[in-house]
């Protein structure tokens, strides 16, 4: 049975993700949340680098679908800064409308955050 290209880049890069956390928490000390922050956009700036390689070379890509996973999962800083250094993605503007979609889906979760779930805690 052949496996889809979105499962297994998806299952590499959270894979990166989650244990770059773990190296950041217990290694360095810092907070899950931070660490993942830090880990996810670290872990999407190397995925859009890599599928940038990927690209010029004609090989298998990385699915669109797992870029903006991670960009979802709180990595669309680390994202957006792979578009703009790899100089990937930047002309596709049905792309590059869903990564803003992203980011205006995550300025409204933290703001629901703090101005509704946060005062209730």
């Amino acid at each position: 049975m052949k496996s889809s290209p979105v499962l297994s880049f998806s299952l590499v890069s959270f894979g990166i993700a989650a244990a770059t956390t773990l190296v950041f928490w217990l290694r360095f000390g810092l907070e899950p949340l931070p660490a993942w922050l830090a880990a996810i956009n670290l872990t999407a700036f190397m995925v859009y680098g890599a599928d940038k390689t990927l690209a010029q070379g004609r090989r298998v890509r990385v699915p669109e679908k797992v870029l903006l996973l991670l960009a979802l999962f709180f990595g669309s800083l680390g994202a957006w800064l792979g578009m703009q250094f790899f100089r990937h993605k930047t002309a596709k503007q049905s792309f590059n409308i869903k990564l803003w979609l992203v980011v205006v889906i995550q300025a409204a979760l933290i703001l629901l955050y703090y101005l509704v779930i946060r005062p209730i805690l």
